[in-house]
C-alpha cells in the first residue's frame, strides 16, 4: 500500500513478488522505486513527447522512444546542473547568430523564419 502525501486519504496498492524470506524493508524499497518510474515517464510524456509517435513499424517506434528518453535525460542532467531548460515561446523569432545564419538569410528574403 502506498499512501499519497497531498492526499492522505489516497491509497493505491501493487503486488510484489520475491524470493521467500526476503526482509520487509527491502520489498517496501523496491516497491517504492517503481513509483518514481512511472514518474518519470510521465514527465517525459509532457516534456519530451515520449507518447506522441505514429511509429508504422517497431523500428520507428523504438527509435522515437529512445530519443524521447534520450532527451528527458538530458534535460534532467541540465536540471540537476542548474540550468534552465524551458523551451522558447512558440512563434518566437530565432536569435540571429550572425550575417551568415539560416534565420538571417530567409530574413533577407522575405520567407517565414523557421
Amino acid at each position: 500500500m502506498r499512501r499519497s502525501i497531498e492526499e492522505p486519504e489516497e491509497l493505491t496498492a501493487c503486488t510484489v513478488f520475491s524470493a521467500e524470506g526476503t526482509p520487509l524493508e527491502k520489498l517496501t524499497k523496491v516497491a517504492g522505486s517503481r513509483w518514481r518510474v512511472e514518474i518519470g515517464f510521465e514527465e517525459a510524456k509532457g516534456e519530451v513527447g515520449l507518447a506522441h509517435y505514429e511509429a508504422r513499424s517497431w523500428h520507428g517506434w523504438y527509435r522515437h522512444i529512445t530519443l524521447a528518453l534520450f532527451a528527458h535525460a538530458a534535460a534532467a542532467a541540465l536540471r540537476a546542473a542548474g540550468r534552465e531548460t524551458e523551451p522558447p515561446e512558440k512563434g518566437a523569432p530565432e536569435k540571429v547568430a550572425g550575417p551568415e545564419s539560416l534565420s538571417a538569410f530567409k530574413r533577407k528574403r522575405g520567407l517565414p523564419w523557421s
